[in-house]
């Protein structure tokens, strides 16, 4: 059966009004937006409700508009980057948990992140993330750096750190750890992968490297991995960023 276009562009409206926080006033924008996407004329905004899944109708318009650029619909179908940010920042300063929920919500809903689905292989977790969009928030560890949620599981993000100074990186991170919780990993340069949970952060310590003000372990885990330590969070970061330093240098 041949796709109506115009009920999959209102349908897709719809959506967005119930699930992706569209204001009545902008429909006939976001709509016209849509059109333009799909090298269809204007069309006319209709009274439609739907219970399809986003899924769903961005099949439809795949099977029926050849070659249209999917990541396009759903980034007009998206808030602004500057509505969801305030939305966040504002209730992140109430209740950190409640503002990293409505984020996550909000973007498993536009289709840009994916449902956190993993599978381990030789003892290490490998997510399958799929194609995102760059959507980042501004997350103050310190000073505001961007942060792009990637899998709703266990609220896995990549936090840019593009300091120079590796004490500057640690210190970044130990804020990120102490002000939201959760576990941090390299993830390219001037890139770190954050969860509010992983299987790392409730490995045993295996083997104590080093004591004192700020403890280092190496633990009993399938990769080769350390875990700092100490009530004097800047004398952590520091040691942190002294293994950063020599670990780049090497």
């Amino acid at each position: 059966m041949k796709t109506d276009i115009s009920l999959t562009l209102n349908k897709l409206i719809a959506y967005a009004r119930e699930y992706l926080m569209l204001d009545a006033l902008d429909e006939v924008y976001t709509l016209n937006r849509l059109a333009t996407l799909c090298g269809v004329k204007a069309v006319e905004l209709q009274e439609t409700e739907t219970d399809e899944t986003l899924d769903a109708l961005l099949s439809q318009l795949k099977t029926a508009i050849t070659g249209v650029d999917i990541d396009a619909i759903k980034d007009a179908l998206m808030p602004a980057p500057h509505m969801v940010d305030f939305y966040f920042r504002d209730e992140l300063e109430r209740k950190p948990e409640k503002a990293f929920e409505f984020l996550y919500e909000l973007y498993d809903c536009g289709g840009i992140i994916s449902d956190g689905t993993c599978g381990g292989v030789d003892g290490y977790v490998h997510y399958a993330l799929g194609n995102r969009l760059a959507r980042p928030v501004m997350l103050d560890v310190g000073t505001p750096v961007p942060y792009t949620p990637i899998a709703r599981g266990n609220r896995i993000a990549s936090l840019a750190c593009d300091d120079v100074l590796s004490a500057d990186i640690a210190a970044r991170l130990a804020a990120y750890a102490s002000n939201y919780g959760g576990t941090i990993a390299k993830s390219g340069d001037g890139d770190f992968l954050v969860c509010a949970d992983s299987a790392i952060a409730h490995a045993s310590a295996k083997t104590n490297i080093k004591d004192g003000t700020v403890k280092v372990d190496i633990l009993d885990y399938p990769a080769t991995a350390v875990k700092f330590s100490g009530i004097a969070k800047n004398a952590v970061a520091r040691e942190a960023g002294a293994l950063i330093k020599s670990a780049t240098d090497a």
